[in-house]
């Protein structure tokens, strides 16, 4: 009796810890997950030629180009939740429009359970390499353009670079495309920087430290 009652002790002292722990991991690999969109996303676009964009769910209300003509949204996964992103093939370059149409989500990243868009605390800075001009508090600070609009999207062009565009299609200027998806569970938070040419960084913050981290 005396072992099952130290066995239940440090089970109850021990599982809080171990569903933190698999709450950070989910953090992380929702983190990592939009990494690899961007990264997909990117490679897409310079082996077939076509504008490919990336969609986030983050204050989807806001982001009309986010759906055709029809009022198609980004979909739900098979549990109903929207899915976090999509990665979509917006045709031949004179025939884009930046928008979701019939057959064009290449691909989708599914969500995470406890993970939302955004930081934990006000305090927590931009990442290092985030030009974007949005709102981090938000989860995005893509824009239409430097300064532009505040987005929850980006294009990759044929050659791989990263541009913003407004609700007409109008991509912005070369080198005013990079920006920063946040994504926080509370307690942990992490930073995924794509740079104005196309380079991605995942950051974590580090509250010991007040720092990120890579």
């Amino acid at each position: 009796m005396i072992v099952v009652a130290v066995i239940g002790i440090f089970a109850a002292v021990g599982a809080p810890k171990l569903d933190q722990f698999f709450a950070n991991q989910r953090a992380k690999s929702a983190a990592r997950s939009i990494a690899d969109a961007f990264r997909t996303a990117e490679g897409n676009a310079i082996r077939t030629g076509d504008p490919q964009i990336v969609f986030l769910s983050a204050a989807a209300g806001g982001n009309p180009p986010a759906t055709d003509t029809a009022g198609t949204a980004l979909g739900n996964d098979p549990e109903g939740r929207v899915w976090p992103a999509v990665i979509v093939d917006d045709g031949a370059p004179a025939a884009s429009n930046c928008r979701i149409d019939a057959n064009e989500i290449q691909a989708t990243i599914k969500p995470e359970l406890g993970v939302a868009w955004g930081v934990s605390r006000p305090a927590i800075p931009i990442a290092p390499g985030d030009t974007g001009s949005g709102n981090r508090f938000a989860g995005s600070t893509f824009s239409t353009r430097a300064g532009g609009a505040p987005t929850t999207w980006v294009m990759f062009r044929p050659d791989g670079i990263p541009v913003g565009f407004d609700a007409a299609c109008v991509q912005s200027p070369i080198g005013e495309g990079g920006g920063a998806v946040y994504i926080t569970n509370g307690v942990r938070d992490y930073a995924v920087v794509l740079t104005p040419l196309g380079g991605v960084k995942v950051h974590g913050w580090n509250p010991e430290n007040n720092a990120w981290t890579d």
